[in-house]
């Protein structure tokens, strides 16, 4: 089974995994003994001793599924329902395996129906930094969900000030 011989977690994702873990809203077993695993096996470090190719919450990743399928996502820890197709939550299975692998790293996931799936950390950006991209790197960071600005039209400027300026 592929595997990375550790996940480094920043204290950070740490807390937010165990209290995951606390919470037992999680009725998936696969993910939760992944979960187990993680918490158990991780290296916890402050998050600036943590190497850009590292996947944390926050970070850009390219992974691929099987050797075959690739996908680019934002790690996030809420459910990414406002960021459909961008976002990839800590609290799916492929997210949770991501969270803390390094870059080349592969791991070998059982899903809850049984099957394995063999997920690889191809490429990594981590708060506007790429382990493996040169200047022209894209960053892309999310925020909360934006509404549309309305913008006022304003009236042509009159030159004469009229009487208030006398």
């Amino acid at each position: 089974m592929p595997g990375p011989a550790h996940f480094c977690l920043t204290t950070r994702d740490f807390s937010i995994l165990e209290r995951i873990a606390e919470s037992g809203a999680h009725r998936d077993e696969a993910y939760r003994r992944l979960l187990r695993r993680k918490l158990s096996a991780a290296n916890v470090v402050f998050p600036d001793d943590i190497g850009p190719e590292t996947a944390t919450i926050g970070s850009r990743v390219e992974f691929s599924v099987d050797g075959r399928f690739t996908d680019n996502r934002i790690l996030i820890h809420g459910d990414g329902d406002g960021f459909s197709g961008l976002a990839l939550a800590i609290t799916t299975l492929r997210g949770l395996a991501l969270l803390g692998m390094s870059e080349g790293d592969a791991t070998e996931i059982e899903t809850q129906d049984g099957t394995k799936q063999t997920l690889r950390l191809d490429r990594m950006w981590s708060q506007g930094r790429s382990s493996n991209a040169g200047a022209g790197a894209t960053v892309v960071a999310l925020g909360a969900r934006r509404q549309p600005v309305r913008v006022r039209q304003m009236e042509p400027e009159d030159d004469d000030p009229g009487p208030a300026a006398a």
